[in-house]
C-alpha cells in the first residue's frame, strides 16, 4: 500500500508538471526530517485569506492554491507551528523544503521576490530567532538598504514587532517606495500604523464584532456594566503566558463587575478551535475575524500580539500593554 501511494503522488507530480496552470500556483515541497504530518497553508490575497490543508507522505507533500496578483503564502504543521513563508501567484510552480525545527532555514525558490524573501531569512536565522531588538534591527538595517524592495514591506509586517517601536515601524513603513508595496500586507499595516499612538490609546474599546463557537456572532460593548479586559492572542506569540493570566483574572469575573473577553487572532477558525481546545476556559472566547484589523479592533492599533486592553463601561480605555503580569495586577488594582 506504502508503494502505490508512492506511486499515485509521483503519477499526479507528473501530470502537474505536464500541464499547464494559469489559473492556479503549485507548490511541490518537502519536509527535512520525512515525517508524515498533516500540513495547514493559508495565504492573504485579494483582501481577503484563503485556507487548506495537505499532508506529507515520508516528507513529501504538494498543493495549489489561486491568487491573480502575488500573494503571500504560510505553511504551518501539525501543531500549527509557523514552518516557512514565500509568495506566489497564479502560473507559478514554487520548490519548498521545510525546515521544521527553524522556520527561517526554509527554503523556497519559483520566483525572485521568494528567492530574494528566503535569502534574507537564511542568512539572519541566528538574528530573527535570538531577540526583539536583534530581529528588528535586522528588519530595520534591510528596509533602510533596499526601500525599493517588496522583501522589505514583507519582512516589516510580518517580522518586526512594533510593542514600543511604533514611531520606528512607522518611519520604516515610509521609507518603502510606493511601486515596493506588497498590497496583501501594506494596506493593513499601513491602517495600524496610523492607528497608533495617542489615537489608538484614546479609542473607544466598542462595537468589536467576533464569532464564538457554533459560529454565533457577538459584539463586545454592547449593554455592557463594569469593568472589562479584552486579550487579544494567537496560537503562535506567547499562548501559555495569556493562558496563564486568563486563569489567574477569571477568578474575579462577576456579573456587572468584571467581563473578560478571549479573541483569537489566527487566521481561520479551525486554528482557533486547536489553540483552545484544551483550555477548560470560564471566561468568554471568541475569534475575531480580520484579526488586529478586524471590525471594531482596527481602531484600537495593537501593536503586537497578545495585547491586552482594560476598558470602563463606557468603552475608555484605562490600561493597554503586552505584558501578562501587568495585565493581571492591573485588573486586581481597577477591581479594589
Amino acid at each position: 500500500m506504502q508503494c502505490f501511494r508512492i506511486f499515485i503522488l509521483a503519477v499526479i507530480a507528473a501530470v502537474v508538471t505536464a500541464c499547464g496552470h494559469d489559473d492556479t500556483f503549485h507548490v511541490k515541497g518537502e519536509l527535512d526530517d520525512g515525517a508524515s504530518i498533516n500540513l495547514r497553508f493559508v495565504y492573504y490575497t485579494n483582501g481577503g485569506v484563503a485556507s487548506g490543508i495537505t499532508a506529507s507522505n515520508n516528507g513529501k507533500f504538494m498543493f495549489e492554491g489561486r491568487s491573480a496578483s502575488l500573494a503571500l503564502v504560510e505553511v504551518y504543521d501539525n501543531d500549527y507551528r509557523l514552518m516557512g513563508r514565500f509568495v506566489a501567484r497564479n502560473g507559478e510552480d514554487i520548490d519548498l523544503r521545510l525546515n521544521r525545527k527553524n522556520p527561517y532555514l526554509t527554503k523556497a525558490s519559483g520566483n525572485e521576490l521568494t528567492a530574494r524573501l528566503t535569502a534574507f531569512l537564511n542568512a539572519n536565522a541566528d538574528n530573527l530567532m535570538a531577540s526583539t531588538a536583534s530581529r528588528n534591527n535586522a528588519v530595520a538595517e534591510y528596509v533602510r538598504a533596499h526601500p525599493d524592495d517588496a522583501v522589505a514591506d514583507i519582512l516589516l509586517a510580518t517580522e518586526f514587532d512594533a510593542a514600543g517601536f511604533a514611531a520606528l515601524a512607522d518611519s520604516l513603513h515610509e521609507l518603502i517606495l510606493p511601486d515596493a508595496r506588497f498590497n496583501s500586507v501594506s494596506g493593513p499595516v499601513a491602517s495600524q500604523l496610523a492607528m497608533g499612538g495617542a489615537k489608538a490609546e484614546t479609542a473607544l474599546a466598542d462595537g468589536i464584532v467576533y464569532r464564538m463557537s457554533g459560529n454565533r456572532e457577538a459584539e463586545f460593548g454592547k449593554s455592557r456594566k463594569g469593568l472589562a479586559m479584552l486579550v487579544l492572542s494567537d496560537r503562535r506569540d506567547g499562548r501559555d503566558s495569556v493562558l496563564s493570566a486568563l486563569r489567574r483574572m477569571a477568578r474575579h469575573v462577576a456579573k456587572d463587575r468584571f467581563e473578560l473577553i478571549d479573541l483569537n487572532m489566527d487566521p481561520d477558525t479551525t486554528i482557533w478551535r486547536h489553540t483552545v481546545a484544551a483550555d477548560s476556559a470560564t471566561w468568554t472566547q471568541g475569534w475575531m475575524p480580520g484579526g488586529v484589523m478586524g471590525r471594531g479592533v482596527e481602531r484600537l492599533g495593537v501593536p503586537t500580539l497578545p495585547y491586552f486592553i482594560l476598558a470602563d463601561s463606557a468603552g475608555t480605555q484605562l490600561w493597554r500593554g503586552s505584558s501578562a503580569t501587568l495585565a493581571v495586577s492591573e485588573t486586581v488594582s481597577h477591581l479594589r
